[in-house]
Order: C-alpha cells, then structure tokens, then sequence
C-alpha cells in the first residue's frame, strides 16, 4: 500500500454503520474521483477553455459524487437493517438476550447514518 490504504482484507467482516463511508475502499474512490475530475479539467483547460468551464466541470463533479454519496448511504442504512432487525426480533421472540444500553447504541448507530 503506497499511501498507507491496503484494500480490504479478502476475510474480514464488513463494516456496518456510518463507518463505512471513510473505510480505506471508499478512502480510495474519494482519491480516485478527486484524481480524475483534476486531470479532465486540467485537459479541457487547456484543449478547449471556456468561460463557464469551472461552473459546468466542477459543479458536474459534484453532482456526481452527491449523488454517488447518497447510494452509498442508502446502502449503508441497509446493511445496518438486517443485523439490527435479527437482533430486534430475537429480543421480541426471548431467544437473545439484551440491556437497554445495547439496543439504544443500535438506536444511535442508525441516527448517524439517516
């Protein structure tokens, strides 16, 4: 790992919650996307400027990448679901075992990601 972001491991388990978002992948999409808009803009700077270059480039990007943040949040909030559900319904059913503190740290886990 050059820049100190090995991929993620092939075994370990994935990471539920908002943590997801600044794990080292998504560290690395951030840097890649960064990288590649830099170099479009610095290209069609050069080969065709224009007035509204900044505007309609960098503000594109941003749309990109708002956009593509939303998804990754919606399908953080999603793979939070399922195991907090399990845990929820085996409450419901007797069969796990519980303090209130947990289940109010899986009420918080949620509250940072929506």
């Amino acid at each position: 790992a050059v820049f100190g972001l090995p991929p993620a491991a092939a075994g370990a388990p994935p990471i539920i919650g908002i943590a997801v978002l600044w794990s080292k992948p998504f560290l690395w999409f951030y840097i890649y996307f960064v990288a590649c808009v830099a170099i479009f803009y610095a290209f069609w700077s050069w080969y065709s400027p224009h007035p509204w270059q900044n505007w309609s480039i960098l503000m594109t990007a941003v749309i990109l990448f708002f956009i593509y943040f939303n998804v990754q949040v919606s399908v953080a909030v999603n793979n939070w679901y399922g195991p907090f559900f399990d845990y929820v319904q085996g409450l419901m059913s007797g069969t796990g075992k519980s303090t209130d503190s947990e289940f109010y740290i899986g009420l918080a886990d949620f509250s940072w990601l929506a």
